[in-house]
């Protein structure tokens, strides 16, 4: 893509991913480098490991957990500009055990059994049908492969007007999702719990949003833009982003690593669970 050739209506016609692809943000898994590092230690990442990070958007966590563990990873995403991105990045930072190349997470082209760790992000809940993606993560991960999972949820009611703008932002229709939900939606058969974390989003005050997008839009690959594009995608930017941050201070994210039962095991029974 040239961005010296996007006119405004090419801008405001744009996807939301498109759009970060053409601001250059970090699309960063809920919690980001944390979650990397929690993931990379819990799962055991090695340079024996090898990773698929499905939606990986423009290619942080894919990097992150490379650089975190030497372990390979491809990272796979729907949306060209964000592939594009993604590889330049690998490519800046030198990083070599990184691939990243374009596929429906409903439809992987990977062979069965092919990965150790499938990473999916909060991705799930925003596929066209998402019981065919997680029949997807289960048939490309090996026997005892751990699928790791980082919904996002409600902790406070949403308004219905809240509701809409969020999907006409992301220009996907959401129904409010809950803790409970995507614990149920993750309980199927051939899968068993490895461990789990849960975490409240901060609520951020208006102020840092702006500076955040003050700086992400005053990045010298955008003065290539038309005077007209550039206030397009000011408008649709701080929008975008304003919304996310009261969206966000409502909700919360568990990361969620589950095993690829390998053997038919029966249940465990003495549990225990952490204390203070």
């Amino acid at each position: 893509m040239i961005l010296s050739d996007l006119s405004s209506a090419d801008i405001e016609g744009m996807s939301y991913n498109e759009l970060i692809g053409v601001v250059g943000e970090t699309n960063r898994i809920p919690g980001g480098t944390r979650t990397c590092s929690l993931i990379a230690r819990e799962a055991m990442l090695g340079d024996h490991s090898l990773v698929l990070d499905v939606g990986c958007s423009t290619g942080s966590t894919t990097l992150d957990l490379t650089r975190m563990s030497r372990c390979r990873a491809i990272g796979v995403d729907i949306n060209d500009l964000s592939i594009q991105t993604a590889r330049q990045r690998a490519s800046a930072l030198g990083i070599e055990r990184a691939m990243f190349q374009k596929e429906d997470a409903t439809s992987l082209s990977f062979p069965d059994g092919q990965f150790d760790v499938v990473v999916c992000g909060n991705v799930t809940a925003l596929v066209h049908d998402s019981s065919a993606a997680l029949a997807e993560y289960s048939r490309v991960l090996v026997g005892n492969g751990l699928l790791v999972a980082v919904p996002m949820y409600y902790i406070k009611e949403p308004s219905p007007a809240l509701v809409d703008e969020v999907s006409s932002t992301i220009q996907v229709s959401i129904t409010p999702q809950y803790r409970q939900d995507w614990v149920e939606f993750y309980d199927v058969p051939g899968f068993e719990p490895w461990c789990s974390a849960h975490f409240a989003f901060d609520d951020i005050p208006e102020s840092r949003v702006v500076a955040y997008c003050d700086e992400m839009l005053a990045q010298t690959h955008l003065d290539s833009l038309s005077s007209d594009a550039q206030q397009m995608l000011d408008r649709r930017y701080r929008a975008a982003m304003d919304c996310f941050r009261r969206n966000l201070a409502l909700m919360g994210f568990t990361v969620l690593m589950l095993r690829k039962s390998s053997l038919s095991l029966d249940p465990e029974l003495f549990t225990a669970s952490p204390t203070p």
